[in-house]
């Protein structure tokens, strides 16, 4: 009866030592979970962050390309002098069918001078010789 005992009395230690160990392991757990959703959420973050930092770097270069632009349109153009076209701030590319000349601006609808503002991120507002003008001071071309 004293080994029954004894077998008994460590048969209990063991169960309470299986039962802290139970314990130990489900807050070990519970941490883990936690250390999960707080990785997740800081790699939504940095995800979030390589966007911004592309979107920047894409704006910089879009600027740097209008700029550069801008100054080469700045000279004293003929009519037929080549134009060099802006980059739209809506998607980053060379705005499509942008005019080749001072010729081909001077000749646009007034519906694609709103176009190409909207593109440069103008809203127009006057009648259309003044939103073509507003274009011209935009994309850098002197008037005379």
């Amino acid at each position: 009866m004293a080994s029954e005992n004894a077998i008994m009395a460590s048969l209990a230690a063991i169960n309470q030592n299986l039962e802290r160990l139970n314990t130990n392991v489900a807050e070990t757990n519970r941490l883990v979970d936690g250390l999960e959703r707080f990785v997740d959420g800081l790699e939504k973050r940095i995800d979030e962050m390589e966007k911004r930092i592309d979107g920047l770097g894409a704006r910089s270069r879009r600027e740097e390309g209008n700029a550069a632009a801008r100054t080469w349109n700045s000279r004293e153009l003929q009519q037929q002098s080549t134009l060099q076209p802006l980059y739209s701030s809506i998607t980053n590319e060379i705005i499509s069918d942008f005019p080749r000349t001072k010729r081909d601006m001077e000749a646009l609808s007034a519906a694609r001078v709103i176009d190409i503002l909207r593109h440069l991120g103008q809203v127009a507002q006057g009648l259309p010789d003044e939103n073509l003008i507003t274009l011209k001071i935009w994309c850098g071309i002197r008037s005379r």
